[in-house]
């Protein structure tokens, strides 16, 4: 899924001190899992819940910064 290469894709720019481009793709993965939840099996919707709830996390802490 695409939406896990972006995920990975902030990792690597968080590491690097991107903090713009890492947020940019946190939020991009967060509305592709959003937007295709519907779309998954039972398992990978929980799976992908637990995601979404960690980036909703991210998300408030990156405000802070």
């Amino acid at each position: 899924m695409l939406a896990e290469l972006l995920l990975h894709d902030a990792e690597i720019e968080e590491q690097a001190g991107k903090k713009r481009e890492a947020l940019i793709s946190r939020a991009q993965a967060r509305t592709l899992i959003t937007h295709n939840l519907g779309q998954l099996s039972p398992e990978e919707q929980a799976s992908y819940r637990v995601k979404l709830n960690s980036l909703a996390q991210s998300d408030v802490s990156s405000k802070d910064r």
